[in-house]
């Protein structure tokens, strides 16, 4: 009895870790003239530049002088922001990708970048995040990814602007969707700082499986013993 249930015991451990091991931010990004300078809903429909998954802190610094290079690679290069850590992405980001320029000065038809990054958090208590940003930026939760629909505003600035900071209060407790907008134009520099909820702990098949044998093996043995007495 004891070692199924020391099994089992194990069984929900491995659920737990391999749920937390597998949080994953999804990114979007569009580059292109004439997109939206306003980091708001909908997101774009064509110039679809990279889409891809990353456990990376989303702590991204391009502090190039104005007119200095503003690439993707200079923006997910982990420098200099306070949590120096380069972006790791599935799949890898391309060195054409990295290469593109994220914005232009804004004349006439400029080039502009829109990203989306989108998770699931479950919070068991109220959180207070940040975001710091340049440029347009919004954190909303509960909407539609791509039209924003139902969407509740939590923070951010998502006209064009210059570098703002503030506080993310996220007060709904449970799981949610949470979904990020960010647009870069007007050349260098490029910011974006967040902290944001923990990602959800969502067990995967295999170790939802492996903890189902545990408690079915478990309730056999109850069985058995009750036939037995």
């Amino acid at each position: 009895m004891k070692k199924l249930l020391l099994a089992t015991t194990a069984a929900l451990g491995l659920v737990v870790s391999a749920g937390a091991a597998n949080a994953t931010l999804t990114y979007t990004i569009w580059s292109g003239n004439g997109l939206s300078h306003g980091a708001t809903f909908p997101v774009p429909t064509t110039d679809l530049i990279a889409s891809f998954t990353s456990t990376t802190p989303i702590d991204f610094t391009n502090d190039n002088p104005d007119g200095g290079s503003n690439t993707l690679g200079d923006f997910f290069n982990g420098a200099p922001g306070p949590n120096p850590v380069p972006l790791v992405s599935t799949p890898p980001l391309t060195s054409a990708q990295l290469a593109t320029v994220m914005s232009t000065a804004d004349v006439g038809s400029d080039l502009s970048t829109f990203i989306r990054i989108t998770e699931t958090y479950d919070l068991t208590a109220p959180f207070t995040g940040s975001i710091s940003h340049d440029d347009g930026a919004q954190i909303v939760i509960d909407g539609d990814s791509s039209t924003g629909i139902g969407s509740a505003f939590i923070c951010g600035a998502p006209g064009e602007a210059s570098e703002n900071t503030e506080a993310c209060d996220f007060t709904q407790l449970g799981f949610h969707t949470l979904t990020l907008l960010y647009t870069e134009d007007n050349g260098s520099p490029a910011i974006l700082v967040a902290d944001i909820p923990p990602e959800s702990a969502i067990p995967e098949p295999a170790s939802m499986a492996l903890l189902g044998s545990g408690l079915l093996g478990l309730s056999v043995l109850r069985r058995r013993r009750r036939n037995n007495g």
